[in-house]
């Protein structure tokens, strides 16, 4: 009985010296076995990611579909598009140039090229290179034909595709090349990038093909076909092929200059709200911005880690890593919801927590309580309509108010708003409102969804009550005068003869204008007509859409040649007549 138990205990020992030197799981399994998992919780179709480990491509990956349409599979050579991760390739560009001496990073871009869009601003000669990469220009990121700075350059953070696309006709004028050729000859060809692009190419039809992106809405999203390369978001690329300039440049400073390698991962500029502070506190997080990357460290005495995302609505991006580790990550998607893995995966691929998606606060967490909930309650609305979908708000109201937040709200009516559900959105921000009185943003969101949905009276009110507990907000003074004005308009509407409305009625690309029993109606592709009140005579409200106003503009010979959208937010665009 004694040797019996005594050769059982062996076993048992035996068997726990097994398990505790059983060698770990491989990162590439694991990788296999959670991504599709994490694509499935973050409503994620396809995706294409490439893990760096010890300076070298470690493992690549090819998951879903390219389009949900046809099933079509991704594959490791399938064409996604880059979005804002176009800009570290800029951004290696200019630092090549300025190591030889063709663009200096410090001289005033006005010395080298006035651009007609900053004609009107006066400092815009204290734009550079330095701080169109460091996004320290005062440029928005987007912006109508003629542009203003927010703030002296030099002086703040403020994120700016504007600023590359200003950069990118520097150094074309610099170098008399286009972009796409410079870029094929810095960086594509020497370091073996043969699927990537800042224009298209039939070949990307060939072999794994391209994605079709879903946007916000759940609609597809084609990649673009432009020949016209865009320095901030244009870059059509596979995750193995922007793998290794991750590896060539941001780790091994391939092609540059040391100190200008050194200079690209080094703080430029710190991001406002967050503490940049060499001696700052263990655990206190620094977020700064280098020549073309986002940085940040959780600890003084850590090394640095670069970081950039990329969002082109259907098609959202990541990438980040360490030089000092010489480890890094890199995927792409094809939908609007692809962020919200980012610091999952990165938690996988490079074995920490992300340091830089906390910094993205409009990129929800996939698992996070409020983004479940809200895309629970927009299925609902889809699928069984805007009873039930209220409904369901309601509940998430009563029964987990700390989830049902002024966020959640605001997502959800910008999301029904979207899918052409405006009685539903403003309905979702009355309730939002009513829970939380005391909130700016409740309050002026309210008044845009009472704005969008023509209550001009209620929009007046809800901007009053959102004034009291901001006075001096700009956006919200402007939002004020475009809704008194409308008041004022709709007292004396003027009278046009049925010759004179005749003249506009016709198409203007995807905008529709028709004359019906009298009346003029609206209509945008795949949206509801609205009905056209004159105000001047080429100017019209819409009767139930209070954010949005035509003017229809005439040429030489009397006739009408194009339709101008006007915006409650001071934004333009315009649609010739008989575009298609």
């Amino acid at each position: 009985m004694n040797q019996r138990i005594a050769l059982l205990a062996l076993l048992a020992f035996a068997h726990a010296l097994k398990t505790v030197t059983a060698p770990p799981e491989d990162l590439s399994v694991r990788l296999e076995r959670e991504i599709p998992r994490l694509m499935r919780a973050g409503d994620i179709p396809g995706m294409s990611i490439a893990v760096v480990r010890d300076g070298k491509l470690y493992w690549s990956g090819a998951f879903g579909v390219r389009d949900v349409a046809t099933g079509a599979p991704v594959r490791k050579d399938t064409i996604f598009s880059a979005a804002s991760l176009s800009k570290p390739v800029v951004a290696y560009i200019a630092l090549r140039l300025a190591d030889r001496g063709v663009l200096d990073l410090d001289t005033p871009l006005s010395t080298y090229l006035p651009y007609d869009r900053l004609s009107e601003e006066k400092r815009a000669g204290l734009i550079t290179a330095r701080r169109v990469l460091s996004h320290s220009t005062g440029l928005p990121n987007w912006g109508p034909d003629k542009l203003s700075l927010a703030f002296a350059p030099g002086e703040s953070f403020s994120y700016s595709g504007e600023g590359f696309v200003y950069l990118q006709k520097v150094i074309e004028k610099l170098t008399g090349t286009p972009l796409q050729d410079l870029a094929r000859r810095e960086v594509f060809e020497p370091l073996g990038m043969r699927r990537t692009s800042f224009v298209w190419e039939d070949a990307f039809s060939l072999g794994g093909g391209t994605v079709v992106g879903v946007d916000d809405i759940g609609k597809p999203q084609t990649i673009g076909t432009d020949k016209v390369a865009n320095a901030a978001s244009s870059l059509l690329t596979t995750a193995e092929d922007y793998a290794r300039f991750v590896i060539a440049v941001l780790i091994d400073g391939r092609g540059l200059r040391k100190p200008t390698a050194e200079a690209m991962l080094s703080p430029q500029i710190q991001v406002p709200g967050q503490l940049f502070d060499p001696h700052s506190p263990p655990g206190e997080g620094e977020v700064a911005w280098g020549l073309g990357c986002g940085l940040e460290r959780s600890r003084a005495t850590e090394p640095f880690w670069f970081w950039h995302w990329g969002d082109n609505g259907g098609f959202r991006d990541w990438m980040t890593g360490s030089r000092e580790r010489r480890s890094a990550v890199v995927y792409f998607t094809n939908s609007a919801e692809g962020l919200s893995i980012a610091e999952a995966v990165s938690s996988l691929a490079v074995g920490a927590a992300q340091p830089g998606f906390g910094r993205l606060e409009e990129y929800e967490r996939y698992d996070l309580p409020r983004r479940v909930a809200r895309r629970e309650i927009e299925r609902t609305f889809a699928k069984e309509g805007g009873e039930a979908g209220l409904r369901r708000f309601r509940e998430l109201q009563a029964r987990s108010p700390e989830v049902a937040d002024v966020r959640l709200g605001v997502d959800l009516a910008g999301f029904l708003g979207k899918t052409g559900k405006s009685a539903e959105a403003y309905a979702v921000v009355k309730l939002c409102a009513e829970a939380h009185p005391g909130s700016f943003e409740a309050q002026a969101k309210l008044g845009e969804a009472a704005l969008d949905a023509g209550d001009y009276e209620a929009a007046l009110a809800s901007f009053g009550k959102a004034a009291a507990l901001r006075p001096g907000d700009s956006d919200l003074q402007r939002n004020l005068r475009w809704t008194r004005d409308a008041i004022e308009a709709r007292k004396s509407l003027v009278a046009l003869p049925a010759a004179a409305l005749r003249r506009f009625a016709g198409d203007y690309g995807p905008r529709h204008i028709r004359l019906e029993g009298g009346d003029l109606y609206y209509q945008r592709e795949g949206r509801p007509s609205f009905r056209l009140l004159p105000v001047a005579a080429d100017t019209f409200l819409l009767d139930g859409m209070g954010s949005f106003r035509l003017r229809f503009v005439t040429g030489g010979d009397g006739q009408v040649v194009k339709l101008v959208g006007l915006y409650a937010d001071g934004s333009t665009d315009e649609s010739p007549r008989g575009s298609g």
